[in-house]
């Protein structure tokens, strides 16, 4: 067997490992530790209708996540992928934009407390999980979802009407004071008044016009 002596070669020297700088860069966003999550997905459309999540982000004082099909697509920064390549969350509400649903994205936000699912696609694989589901684009549902919770955070939700039929059913619900009651910190879920044991299925039955 032969021996080399490293030390003859190789300089004490070359091991030393000198630090040139430091750069610290403050976090752009707090996605895991966030109460409320407003996710989107490749069914958002463009990189410019994911600017409508990061407005009604802002009126909830919420994170904006993503599927990895949005970050694919380029409409989101990949810090902001939900998911098994991305990050898990656990926020009090996860409202899913155009999500279709996919199991790997399933498995880092499916411990939310309160999910609503948005999708023009009644039979997308989320809606099996989520508490509520209104069928529409973002283009329409997001408008008016910022709308009106404007005007409920001052007031209770008494008199809650849209321009657009097919979403009144949805809109003129507990759901939207929820949101509010959410974003001011209420953090005991089970005192309110809404059902999360019962299907989509079922609720969309008992609460169909």
């Amino acid at each position: 067997m032969i021996r080399h002596d490293v030390a003859k070669y190789v300089p004490e020297t070359d091991y030393v490992v000198k630090v040139i700088d430091r750069h610290v860069e403050k976090a752009k966003h707090n996605l895991k530790g966030a109460p409320i999550v407003v996710a989107g997905g490749y069914g958002v459309g463009s990189k410019e209708n994911f600017n409508l999540l990061f407005d009604l982000a802002k009126e909830l004082h919420a994170e904006v996540g993503a599927s990895r099909a949005a970050v694919d697509a380029g409409f989101c920064d990949h810090d902001r992928q939900i998911g098994q390549t991305g990050v898990t969350v656990r926020p009090k509400l996860y409202i899913a934009c155009g999500i279709s649903g996919q199991i790997q994205h399933i498995a880092g936000m499916q411990d939310a407390g309160i999910i609503i699912s948005i999708n023009n696609d009644e039979n997308a694989p989320i809606n099996t999980i989520a508490d509520y589901v209104i069928n529409g684009t973002v283009e329409e549902v997001i408008p008016k979802m910022i709308k009106y919770y404007k005007r409920t955070v001052s007031k209770i939700m008494a008199n809650f009407y849209t321009d657009n039929p097919s979403l009144k059913h949805h809109l003129h619900h507990p759901l939207m004071k929820r949101i509010v009651e959410l974003k001011r910190g209420y953090a005991d879920k089970d005192t309110y008044d809404y059902v999360r044991s019962i299907s989509r299925t079922q609720w969309i039955a008992t609460r169909k016009y």
